[in-house]
């Protein structure tokens, strides 16, 4: 059996070729080609359109990337680096650029009369195309005259030189006669003239060296003095006191009392006792010898007697005369009392 030829085979119901693609509208080939060079021609011409208005828009970004576009990158570019050039150089610098500039002064330690010491923006930073650059030229180094400054705070100095780049060193020392914080010493001297970058030395006093007051309680006066004078204080006052365990001269207290810390050259007043408290002579004239001798004896008083012979039979017999001193006097511990004794002799 054979084959049917597909390309000569007929369709009998229409009459059309089978194996030939059917065209819409009945178009040819022919007609479809030249439809296809049509529409290929259009984009073409509209992919040119593009092509002309994108080259411009590129040509504004540097890089020639899509992104700069998109992102408005293209309206600002890098500023130059202008630090160290002279003010001339660095405006034709900005002129080559397409920038402008303005210019400030100021004093500089470090860069020359002149030269850029600093820029806004910073080289490198963005800067809008055709826009402006902040200069700062120097003015070089700064020259100030030492004005008098020993009397002067501490503080009132350090703000006279705030921001003129003169470095101010300071020395604290103590001082017994001038007010801490205030200048004592200076270096240099006034007159002199000071540039940015120098130094200004001061000695500033921290008022009177402080001490702590010794402990000298129990001491002699005049060892306890002693002491203190060395610690760098003055015993301005000697105040006696009665002080029934310590013994006459030692010292009590100190005011201001030990342990506290003061100015060098602090007057410390001494308390020292005076021995224990006085006690008042008893009346002892017509008492029996031993009766007074033990009223003397419980005030710490010592009794020493006399004798002076009377007829045994005188009531006086064995009876204080006489004392001396008299009654009502104050006597310290340990003092004597004269007794005067009747005692009987021979019967007359």
């Amino acid at each position: 059996m054979s084959t049917p030829d597909p390309v000569s085979s007929t369709d009998q119901t229409d009459g059309s070729v089978i194996g030939q693609p059917e065209h819409p509208q009945g178009e040819t080939a022919d007609e479809l080609r030249r439809r296809g060079l049509r529409s290929g021609r259009l984009v073409v011409l509209i992919f040119l359109a593009l092509l002309g208005a994108g080259v411009p828009l590129l040509a504004l970004s540097p890089t020639l990337n899509p992104a700069d576009l998109l992102l408005g990158r293209y309206r600002y570019q890098d500023a130059p680096e202008l630090l160290g050039m002279t003010q001339p150089k660095a405006i034709q610098a900005l002129v080559r650029e397409g920038l402008s500039s303005s210019s400030a002064f100021a004093f500089s330690a470090n860069t020359p009369r002149g030269e850029i010491t600093a820029q806004d923006p910073p080289p490198g930073e963005p800067v809008r195309r055709g826009g402006k650059v902040k200069l700062t030229v120097s003015r070089g180094q700064e020259d100030f005259v030492v004005p008098e400054l020993v009397g002067s705070t501490r503080a009132s100095v350090e703000k006279l030189f705030d921001n003129t780049g003169v470095k101010v060193e300071v020395v604290e020392f103590p001082s017994e006669n001038d007010v801490a914080g205030e200048v004592i010493r200076q270096d240099p001297l006034p007159g002199n003239v000071l540039r940015t970058g120098n130094t200004l030395s001061l000695v500033v006093s921290m008022g009177a060296e402080r001490r702590d007051v010794p402990e000298v309680r129990r001491l002699p006066s005049d060892g306890a003095a002693f002491i203190l004078g060395n610690a760098g204080f003055i015993v301005e006052k000697v105040t006696k006191e009665r002080d029934p365990f310590l013994p006459k001269g030692a010292v009590l207290r100190t005011k201001p009392a030990a342990g506290q810390n003061l100015n060098k050259g602090t007057k410390v007043e001494l308390v020292v006792s005076d021995g224990p408290p006085q006690a008042k002579v008893p009346g002892l004239v017509g008492t029996q010898e031993t009766q007074a001798i033990e009223s003397l004896e419980s005030v710490g008083i010592i009794a020493a007697t006399t004798t002076e012979l009377v007829n045994p039979r005188d009531p006086n017999n064995g009876k204080v005369l006489s004392q001396v001193p008299d009654a009502g006097t104050m006597l310290d511990p340990g003092d004597v009392v004269e007794l005067t004794v009747a005692r009987g002799g021979a019967p007359g």
